[in-house]
């Protein structure tokens, strides 16, 4: 859907059996620019038991010297990732993904 958007994820399980997610993205058109326009990019961690919850909002700048677009989201989950993806949204935070993910890993 998003030709040349890339992502990457780092997850780390901490002594307390929570995941700490770290999330990038480069090259993540704005959301409103879309066909059809969206409001916000979410991410979702699916779970062993095939839930998707919803673990933020992804924004997405340009940096100083940079033309690429990038995004991060840092987050802690008690689930054990099985799949981590981005949906484009009309909310900022819905309960279940709306649309196709633009990125899956």
């Amino acid at each position: 859907m998003v030709p040349g958007a890339s992502g990457a994820v780092k997850i780390k399980k901490d002594e307390h059996q929570n995941y700490t997610i770290n999330l990038n993205v480069r090259d993540l058109p704005k959301a409103n620019d879309l066909q059809p326009p969206k409001r916000s990019y979410v991410a979702w961690v699916e779970t062993t038991e095939n839930r998707a919850l919803n673990i933020g909002t992804i924004s997405t700048g340009k940096g100083l010297f940079s033309k690429s677009r990038k995004g991060e989201l840092e987050t802690k989950s008690s689930f054990r990732p099985v799949r981590i993806f981005i949906t484009p949204e009309n909310e900022q935070t819905p309960q279940i993904p709306t649309a196709e993910p633009v990125l899956s890993t």
